[in-house]
């Protein structure tokens, strides 16, 4: 890792917003360390985190961010909760985002949008059955 040029959280916030992840991650990284209580370093280390596949890593940051009621916070949480195929977190985590987006006046189709794909999976995961992979081949489409 070369030095990180974002010491303000403006310019680490512009590398997030610029989908430069790994950027910002390290950036924000070294802001944390200078206040780990922030709700908003907390989200956007978490965010990053996200982003870059580091799924586990960053339900502590958004979970702390959420705390303190960050509200992008309870998206990418639900989204981590997710992809982790946690899907009763993730689902309570889009509602209460919901619910801060409705309180604050601000548009919640995207998020509606996502709750139900998320609702749509879990439905699809409850229904599965064990299944035992006994081995596993290539086999050409003529031989089988």
């Amino acid at each position: 890792m070369g030095s990180i040029p974002a010491q303000t959280l403006s310019q680490a916030k512009k590398m997030f917003e610029n989908a430069q992840f790994e950027k910002a991650r390290d950036a924000f990284s070294k802001l944390i360390k200078r206040s780990p209580n922030s709700a908003e370093y907390n989200y956007y280390y978490g965010a990053s985190l996200y982003e870059t596949g580091e799924l586990e890593k960053s339900i502590p940051y958004l979970e702390k961010s959420a705390k303190r009621n960050y509200i992008g916070a309870f998206r990418y949480l639900g989204k981590a909760y997710a992809d982790l195929y946690r899907y009763d977190e993730a689902v309570e985590n889009y509602e209460t985002h919901i619910e801060w987006l409705i309180k604050k006046g601000r548009n919640t189709e995207q998020a509606d949008a996502e709750l139900s794909e998320i609702r749509k999976k879990a439905r699809m995961f409850k229904s599965v059955e064990k299944v035992a992979v006994i081995d596993s081949f290539v086999v050409s489409k003529n031989r089988f």
